[in-house]
């Protein structure tokens, strides 16, 4: 989808599918997930309506899900750049953050069965 696309109009890689296939592909897997929930509803017990209806609201969910992983930027050229120099331990653009220290507690209060005198 978007993030996978490549990042200039003349960059190596993969050719992108048109945008036919692509739409095609999407309703397929939309298809192939309402008729699942349609199958599911209908085997626990769902009336027909219903069934149809929600399996027609996840397929929406599908379509939308899909349109909404398509804007996803594609990674930012450099980052190859970053991701080697943290491998290498190498200082970069980025700085490096050192997890914080744990929190620290005090002594835990004495038990009052082992007072002196009893409790």
């Amino acid at each position: 989808m978007g993030r996978h696309a490549p990042s200039a109009p003349g960059a190596e890689g993969a050719a992108a599918p048109d945008r036919w296939r692509t739409w095609v592909e999407r309703g397929i897997l939309a298809a192939l997930a309402a008729s699942t929930i349609v199958g599911v509803l209908r085997w626990a017990g769902a009336g027909w309506r219903t069934s149809i209806l929600v399996g027609g609201a996840v397929a929406l969910v599908v379509l939308v899900a899909a349109l909404v992983a398509a804007t996803v930027p594609p990674p930012h050229e450099h980052l190859h750049v970053l991701e080697r120099s943290q491998q290498t331990g190498q200082s970069a653009a980025v700085p490096r953050v050192d997890p914080p220290d744990p929190p620290r507690h005090g002594p835990s209060s004495p038990d009052p069965r082992t007072w002196p005198g009893g409790p």
